[in-house]
């Protein structure tokens, strides 16, 4: 079969490392802005939960206040 393929538009990816995690998003970040047809987006963003992001956001405000 030739043709072209459809690949999905949105791909889970989990990663146990927050930092393979950055690493990944702003590589497929950089690669879209690379590209010349702007039809086909391909943005990557971390998928938190609500409680995590919110734990990230006090723990943000909890080193900000210990190290001012």
């Amino acid at each position: 079969m030739h043709g072209n393929i459809k690949l999905p538009r949105i791909v889970k990816v989990k990663c146990t490392s927050s930092t393979a995690k950055s690493k990944l998003i702003k590589a497929v970040n950089k690669n879209q802005r690379d590209k010349v047809d702007r039809n086909s987006r391909i943005r990557a963003r971390p998928d938190l939960t609500f409680a995590e992001r919110e734990q990230g956001r006090h723990l943000h405000k909890k080193l900000d206040d210990k190290y001012k």
